[in-house]
């Protein structure tokens, strides 16, 4: 367990708007410079979802 899983866990449990929770989690992790390797399994998931969700809004956003 990162030390930031217990934050992410409360986070995601209130009622905070997901993309809060994700603009938090990226600034954190960015500035603590935490790596994959790093993360528990619950903080990897999250960035994954948070990467699925952020290339499908990219890919609706085109002007194709």
């Amino acid at each position: 367990m990162s030390k930031y899983e217990a934050e992410l866990r409360r986070r995601l449990a209130s009622d905070e708007d997901i993309a809060d929770v994700g603009n938090w989690y990226l600034q954190v992790t960015i500035a603590d410079k935490l790596e994959w390797k790093d993360c528990s399994v619950l903080e990897v998931r999250f960035m994954k979802y948070i990467h699925y969700h952020w290339k499908k809004w990219m890919k609706s956003r085109r002007l194709n």
